[in-house]
């Protein structure tokens, strides 16, 4: 006999599974990481096709049989798929669920995913935001949560700007004017502070 319980979530990632169905990753408030399958969703027409790709966020419906989850239904809370339109917003916000998926396991951690939904929200209305900033304050906090704070030893300008952005707040990040590469350092020292503390590969920095 199947349960069902219902989360808010941003779906990290996406796969597809079988002929018709799709198996996405879940970042919940309720619960952390949770993966479920959504059914036919690679059908004509499937109603649920909105809530199977990455940057949905939505409230799901779900069913669960032994350790499995099933998605029964959903509804969109708000589109953030603008992202998708600029490239390197894109590439940032990949990078930031990858690392969610990576750096966050089954323990509920409603405080992040906050983060990583402001964050996002922040790169669809931020106008001008450098987004390699954002996304690099967003993995920060990633590895924070984890006890990786002091991951940035050392008196380059890469740290020291690592620094300078775990100490502040999301909206004085949006406020700061930083050369393009050096934010994009920044994303990339960070991103692999994360290959090397989870012993994972993060494929979106090959886009960078």
């Amino acid at each position: 006999m199947s349960q069902t319980q219902n989360v808010t979530a941003i779906v990290t990632k996406a796969e597809d599974y079988r002929e018709n169905d799709r198996i996405i990753r879940l970042f919940t408030m309720e619960g952390g990481m949770i993966r479920a399958t959504v059914r036919g969703v690679k059908k004509h027409g499937a109603k649920l096709k909105f809530c199977s790709q990455p940057f949905a966020l939505c409230s799901f419906e779900l069913a669960k049989r032994g350790e499995y989850y099933t998605v029964a239904g959903a509804s969109q809370i708000e589109s953030l798929f603008d992202i998708t339109l600029d490239p390197e917003r894109y590439a940032a916000g990949c990078l930031m669920l990858e690392a969610s998926d990576v750096a966050v396991d089954e323990i509920p951690n409603p405080r992040l995913f906050v983060k990583l939904l402001r964050t996002l929200k922040s790169l669809v209305y931020g106008g001008d935001t450098n987004p390699f900033l954002l996304g690099a304050k967003y993995i920060i906090a990633a590895l924070d949560e984890q006890g990786y704070g002091s991951a940035y030893e050392g008196g380059g300008k890469t740290e020291k700007l690592l620094h300078t952005l775990r100490a502040s707040t999301l909206d004085e990040v949006c406020a700061m004017n930083v050369e393009r590469s050096a934010a994009l350092a920044a994303i990339k020292a960070v991103a692999r502070s994360v290959e090397y503390h989870f012993d994972r590969r993060l494929f979106s920095l090959l886009s960078l």
